[in-house]
Parts: structure tokens; C-alpha cells; sequence
């Protein structure tokens, strides 16, 4: 699952700056025309918050014209994105790979074994047993989020692994397995992605590798033309991409 936050601006003057967080999210503006910033990397999952400072000499330089999160390409305006957390394991139900995760978890069904993982204390940190005589323990830590809502009973179903670990806990590799299962697929074109999916490619870049995205379902109506690597023009790069088409150049095709 994905998370993007987008901004919507638009420039009066030219050279406008603005602040997401603290964070120069965009800069050197053009007049009369209007961009979308996207700052996933700027903000985590589940953010509700969004303090934005425009940096002008004057304030009317630059106007805000809508700020959207999306959630695996479904855009929905800030402040109306579901917040609910149905099994309340700390991870918000449009991040949740796992629903009805119980915390602290029926596993494991004898003991938790050395070096084995499980929700045992109900703090959303996996529980582990060091070996015994004082030997160090396994140097690594897993977390609710990590495993994006998934308990060691939902790992062990999902990845169909043996009683043993029902009755131990999760082993390092299980765990380690599980948490590459939930990585993104990579990609050459979108015959290698799921229905409902496209492989989504770098600005330019129509022939690399990319990563296989949900389609969006729900595109802001904001004329930014791009030129898909399809060579057809659309609105903005989310219709672009709802259309299963990366982008090769922003403005219209030529």
C-alpha cells in the first residue's frame, strides 16, 4: 500500500517558494501556471496534519489551490481520509495488509523459542527470546509497522509455514520473508502487474524498469498536461496513470 500527498499551486510571479513541514517542498515558480507537488517522501502513513508556509515577498504571489492524500491512487481532499483503525492494532484500515489482527496474538501455542518473533506484550513490538547463557540475541527488531498490521498468525497463513512456528513464534527468515513479500513487483511493461495495477516508470524513462502501482480511481480535474510515452496528451500525470501510461515529458504532445 501506498500513500501519496499532492499539492495543487498555482504562481502569480515568478520565483515562489513553498514550505510542507519545514521542508522546501518547491521552488522557482513560473507565472500564470499551475503544478503539482507530490511529497510522499516528505510525510509518513496516516498523516492528518499539514502545515504549509508560502515563502514571498508577497503572500499573493502564489495561492494554494487544493491539497489531496492518496491512498493507492484513490485522492481524496485532507482531512477526509479515513482514519479508522477497526482492529486497533495501531495501523490505520487504508494501510492495514492484515484486518482483525489480535494483539497480544495466540502464538505461540507452547513458548516462544530463541530468536522467534510474536506479539506477546500487545505494544505492537515483536517479542523475542535471547539465547540462553547471556549469547547475544538475534541484532534485529520488528515492529506492527514493518510487517503493516500483520501479527505472526497472519504471517504464518500467509505465507503457509509449519506448525513449528505456531508453536515457537516466527523465525528471522520468516520474518524477513514476510516483509519482502509486501515490497512493491518490479517491472518492464504492465502484462507483469496485477489487474487494476500499471508499472509505474520514472518521468522519461518508457523503456526502463519500474514498479507495479494500483491505477487511480479518482484524478483532480486541473489542466498539467503531459505527453504519455504512448504519445497521446492527457490532463495531468494522475489521468495519465489511470489511463495505464507513464509519462515521457511534461506539456502537450508534439
Amino acid at each position: 500500500m501506498g500513500e501519496e500527498v499532492l499539492i495543487y499551486v498555482g504562481a502569480v510571479d515568478d520565483g515562489s517558494e513553498i514550505k510542507v513541514n519545514g521542508v522546501v517542498a518547491g521552488h522557482a515558480f513560473l507565472s500564470g501556471t499551475t503544478q503539482v507537488i507530490n511529497i510522499t517522501d516528505k510525510v509518513g502513513c496516516g498523516i492528518n496534519e499539514i502545515l504549509i508556509t508560502l515563502m514571498d515577498d508577497c503572500w499573493c504571489d502564489i495561492y494554494l489551490m487544493d491539497v489531496r492524500i492518496s491512498v493507492d491512487g484513490v485522492t481524496v481532499p485532507v482531512g477526509e481520509i479515513d482514519e479508522t483503525d477497526t482492529d486497533g492494532d495501531g495501523i490505520l484500515d487504508v494501510c492495514d495488509y492484515c484486518a482483525e489482527t489480535a494483539i497480544p496474538e495466540d502464538v505461540p501455542t507452547i513458548s516462544l523459542g530463541v530468536n522467534r518473533f510474536a506479539l506477546v506484550d500487545g505494544d505492537g513490538i515483536f517479542d523475542t527470546m535471547p539465547p540462553k547463557g547471556g549469547g547475544k540475541g538475534p541484532q534485529k527488531s520488528y515492529t506492527i509497522n514493518d510487517t503493516q498490521g500483520c501479527s505472526c498468525s497472519q504471517i504464518i497463513d500467509l505465507l503457509d509455514l509449519g506448525e513449528g512456528h505456531k508453536k515457537f513464534g516466527c523465525s528471522i527468515s520468516a520474518m524477513d520473508d514476510f516483509i519482502s513479500y509486501l515490497e512493491p513487483t518490479g517491472c518492464t511493461t504492465n502484462d507483469d502487474c496485477s489487474s487494476g495495477e500499471y508499472c509505474a516508470k520514472a518521468a522519461g524513462d518508457c523503456d526502463g524498469n519500474g514498479i507495479c502501482e494500483p491505477r487511480p480511481k479518482l484524478c483532480l480535474d486541473v489542466w498539467i498536461p503531459v505527453c504519455g510515452c504512448d504519445g497521446n496528451t492527457y490532463s495531468n500525470d494522475c489521468y495519465a496513470a489511470a489511463s495505464g501510461v507513464n509519462v515521457n515529458y511534461s506539456g502537450e504532445c508534439t
